[in-house]
């Protein structure tokens, strides 16, 4: 699949998100200390995503063996993940994610749109923090507003719609978003297929009823 294809899913969803307005200047010298070697807040070390390449393989041996084991393993690996993907959140001293309400957004791995209480500017540079549901997958990003507009139905306060792409986000926090939209695809398209096959059974068990009052 192709790193555009990976990129273009698209996902509803509620995350937990908070934004400040930073200046050109201060977008450009993260991008030359990246360039240089740095780090993005919250990125994730090169050596934990080895680790974890690692052990996916080691379970996928076990899964060979016991499947109940190997879901397990993945289990507490997956645990694992959201506390280290949290860790950069809550050593921050900034504000509290989880103090804000939930935003309706739609994100992928190139940008987000979410529902906002004021108007932004065009080509205004915010730095991002959002968190996931239901992985709690932490995200830090700088990005440009692309379109602020008012919403027809204002509700909770939010009276804007607002569209981001990012321009500085680390490749560990993009994988994150590819990964995180793929997986919410899949589950969507799972309850959408489940969700056909049980009308489909009330159906039939409709029709057998019917057949048999006319009998």
């Amino acid at each position: 699949m192709s790193a555009d294809r990976r990129q273009s899913f698209r996902i509803e969803n509620q995350v937990a998100l908070v934004y400040k307005v930073v200046s050109e200047d201060e977008l450009e010298r993260n991008a030359a200390d990246i360039k240089q070697g740095g780090f993005l807040p919250g990125g994730m070390s090169a050596t934990l995503f080895g680790m974890e390449a690692e052990l996916k393989g080691r379970i996928g041996r076990v899964r060979q063996t016991s499947a109940e084991i190997a879901h397990s393993l993945d289990l507490l690996n997956n645990k694992l993940n959201a506390l280290i993907n949290l860790m950069p959140l809550l050593q921050e001293d900034e504000e509290n994610i989880f103090q804000q309400p939930m935003r309706h957004t739609n994100v992928s791995a190139s940008g987000i749109s979410f529902v906002n209480e004021e108007e932004l500017a065009a080509g205004a540079c915010l730095y991002l923090r959002l968190v996931l549901a239901p992985d709690y997958y932490y995200v830090a990003a700088y990005a440009k507003v692309v379109r602020s507009q008012p919403m027809r139905n204002p509700r909770d306060g939010f009276k804007y719609r607002v569209a981001v792409d990012f321009t500085l986000i680390s490749d560990q926090h993009r994988e994150l978003l590819v990964k995180y939209t793929m997986s919410r695809e899949l589950a969507q398209l799972r309850a959408r297929r489940m969700a056909a096959e049980a009308s489909e059974f009330e159906t039939e068990d409709a029709d057998t009823e019917t057949a048999d009052t006319h009998d």
